[in-house]
């Protein structure tokens, strides 16, 4: 008998451990039974043990304001909360960690975007590993406007040729940036954001995204 044992933390146990104490439980009851454990993980700091248990090798990069799977997010002014659309939080800090790991030159990172909620469209990460614009990319999506000249050269040197992969809540899969059905449309709406700001924000990041020439498509909007 052949059994896969996929599981997600249990309790006080990480999926390692919980895959391992369950695989141990199925050949006390039938031995013989050939067990493989694959740990699993949606993101936060379970997701390096998952990883690591299974040989990959892959560094995983976290927002460092996150504390069990939460992010404090970064901001441009104050120490607030971003409720509905907050224009000033920034991906920065994400993209200064990025950057850091970057510098080891790796085959391969894997960035854990779940838990993230900003509103920049990664501006804040592109600034953090070198781009430069006519407008602070740093700044959120408040910063934005106006943006006309943008220059990925130094941010695309940077990656060089490691693997990027990025990892969001599997709810955002299918979450669009711009239009009644993006980021901030949804945001905005379910906190009774001003309309007027809706429409600024939402404007602000379809020109960052028409800059990188990257067409709005399901998961573009995922972290924000």
């Amino acid at each position: 008998m052949r059994v896969a044992i996929c599981t997600d933390r249990i309790g006080a146990l990480a999926s390692p451990d919980a895959g391992a104490a369950l695989g141990r439980a199925f050949v006390s009851a039938r031995p013989g039974t050939q067990v493989a454990v694959v740990p699993l993980a949606s993101g936060g700091p379970d997701l390096a043990l998952a990883l690591g248990a299974l040989g990959d090798g892959a560094v995983v990069v976290r927002d460092p304001g996150a504390v069990d799977g939460h992010v404090h997010h970064d901001h441009t002014h104050g120490d607030e909360e971003p409720t509905g659309v907050d224009p000033s939080s920034t991906s920065a800090r994400l993209g200064r960690a990025l950057a850091g790991a970057l510098a080891s030159r790796p085959a391969r990172l894997v960035v854990d975007l779940t838990g993230l909620v900003t509103h920049d469209g990664g501006a804040g990460i592109l600034a953090a590993l070198g781009a430069t614009a006519d407008v602070p990319l740093d700044a959120g999506a408040g910063g934005l406007t106006g943006l006309t000249t943008l220059d990925m050269a130094p941010a695309r040197a940077r990656v060089g040729n490691t693997e990027l992969v990025a990892v969001v809540d599997p709810d955002e899969l299918q979450d669009m940036l711009l239009g009644l059905r993006g980021l901030t449309s949804r945001r905005g709406r379910a906190a009774g954001t001003d309309p007027a700001l809706m429409l600024s924000t939402d404007a602000a990041l379809g020109t960052l995204a028409g800059a990188l020439g990257v067409p709005d498509a399901p998961g573009l909007g995922a972290a924000g």
